[in-house]
């Protein structure tokens, strides 16, 4: 996964938690819980693993050692 796409998912992902947050303030409805679901890009982006991109097949192992 590159960088700039980690980067992509963790932005969207807290801004599902946002929405998640700002659901709560007002009236509580079953559309509130679906700010849970920025949990999955989030965590995807931090840790660089997707697992719906590993059961689709487009998970790429990066063979080369990263340069910090």
């Amino acid at each position: 996964m590159s960088r700039t796409e980690r980067i992509v998912r963790i932005i969207f992902g807290i801004a599902l938690l946002c929405t998640l947050y700002l659901a709560f303030r007002g009236p509580r409805t079953p559309w509130a819980y679906l700010g849970l679901l920025g949990l999955l890009p989030l965590l995807s982006g931090i840790t660089g693993y997707c697992v719906v991109c590993h059961l689709a097949g487009r998970c790429r192992v990066d063979t080369r050692k990263r340069r910090r």
